[in-house]
């Protein structure tokens, strides 16, 4: 898809630059999201999107930004978006942060075997981000995790997507179904048996060289070959996509991407203000409630 995508509906406002549709209706919300996955089946969605202007950023970019003393609603200032040592000084902080985790750091510098499932090993780093973004308040792991990660979650339902966007979502507010092609995302797909622990080892060495241009940022999808995930985490079918450059929010990341090869990465699907009600009607039709997402809080 190497021209940008069209709404099949009249009604349907595009912005000027052809990512964000705003449909009228729910159910023209429907159609077109039906339109778009006929069209690109290769899709996954946020989870999480309910107030329409919020940065597509992960936890651990939000909270630097907080320590820096910037809004975390909108972007870093131009001259810190083009700062290459500061696109540096972010991903040292994180791996400092890692470092710090006692559970992370041997794996972090190969100081100790692999765990094995079966004959793969085990992606430590993965399963700790995993296990972060799924409990973020665990009271063994809060003195270590409260930056949070740098994974933000996604899932293959479209409909988990919708639950997550119109979750918490006041009347008047706009939520958004961030629609992502995966095809177009470039060779961002890491397999094999510790791939995050291999992005980071990758990071790693790119911050020590001289920084005469930046590394390439662009976000991450990591895919272990062997996971332990919990049964919620199967229930709301997620992935992760995991946030390499902190001064650019996944939205301005794919943005920059579309300037490189004319796809189209993805489309932000606006969900109508006063639709709170319908949708959750419409999600309850499907069997797609916080009890059947969250059964571990739900058999509390």
């Amino acid at each position: 898809m190497s021209e940008m995508f069209n709404p099949v509906k009249e009604t349907t406002k595009v912005s000027n630059d052809g990512f964000e549709w705003r449909p009228a209706t729910f159910d023209d919300f429907l159609e077109e999201l039906q339109h778009i996955t006929a069209a690109i089946p290769d899709v996954c969605f946020f989870r999480g999107q309910r107030l329409s202007n919020s940065l597509l950023d992960s936890t651990f970019a939000r909270n630097m930004k907080k320590q820096r003393g910037f809004d975390v609603t909108v972007r870093y200032p131009e001259y810190l978006l083009l700062n290459t040592a500061f696109q540096y000084k972010l991903a040292g902080n994180l791996l400092n942060y890692l470092d710090e985790v006692p559970i992370l750091a041997p794996f972090l510098h190969n100081h100790i075997p692999g765990i094995l499932i079966g004959s793969h090993k085990i992606d430590v780093l993965y399963q700790y981000h995993v296990h972060v973004q799924q409990e973020p308040s665990d009271p063994n792991l809060i003195s270590y995790s409260s930056l949070g990660t740098n994974f933000l979650d996604f899932t293959y339902d479209r409909k988990v997507g919708i639950f997550f966007a119109n979750q918490r979502r006041l009347p008047s507010d706009e939520g958004a179904l961030f629609i992502i092609r995966q095809k177009a995302l470039g060779k961002v797909f890491h397999g094999g048996d510790t791939p995050f622990q291999d992005i980071l080892t990758l990071l790693r060495g790119e911050i020590a060289k001289p920084r005469d241009q930046g590394y390439s940022g662009v976000p991450r999808l990591p895919w272990p070959a062997a996971q332990v995930l919990p049964e919620k985490v199967k229930r709301q079918n997620a992935l992760y996509i995991a946030q390499m450059d902190f001064r650019y929010d996944l939205e301005f990341s794919w943005k920059l991407l579309h300037q490189q090869t004319q796809d189209q990465v993805f489309v932000k699907l606006i969900l109508p203000p006063e639709t709170c009600e319908e949708v959750q009607q419409f999600l309850l039709a499907e069997g797609i409630t916080e009890d059947f997402l969250f059964p571990q809080q739900s058999s509390r």
